[in-house]
């Protein structure tokens, strides 16, 4: 995890990535979080802490980094185009709750 903060400690944003080492394809690391407060984007933060994961990933052995996003997200889409990243799939989620 990654934390962007003013001088004064407020969080203005962070990232959560988890690596997967996987038998079936090339380890990676997952994205599982990203957020920048609404007032704080458009200056370069969410970039920033995508790096600072990447590095981590790639210190760490990963072959990539991937991350999913909602489809409804549009402007996040394009944000994850800007900085290099491909849409490769398509799916559906199923959940089944256990209580």
């Amino acid at each position: 995890m990654y934390v962007a903060t003013l001088a004064n400690e407020y969080v203005i944003g962070w990232t959560h990535a988890h690596i997967y080492d996987l038998i079936v394809m090339p380890t990676l690391a997952t994205i599982l979080g990203l957020v920048v407060d609404k007032d704080y984007r458009h200056r370069g933060i969410g970039s920033f802490l995508m790096q600072q994961i990447e590095n981590w990933a790639s210190l760490a052995g990963c072959e990539s980094v991937v991350l999913r996003s909602n489809i409804k997200r549009k402007e996040a889409h394009l944000f994850y185009e800007k900085i290099g990243y491909i849409n490769i799939k398509q799916s559906l989620t199923f959940q089944k709750k256990l209580s």
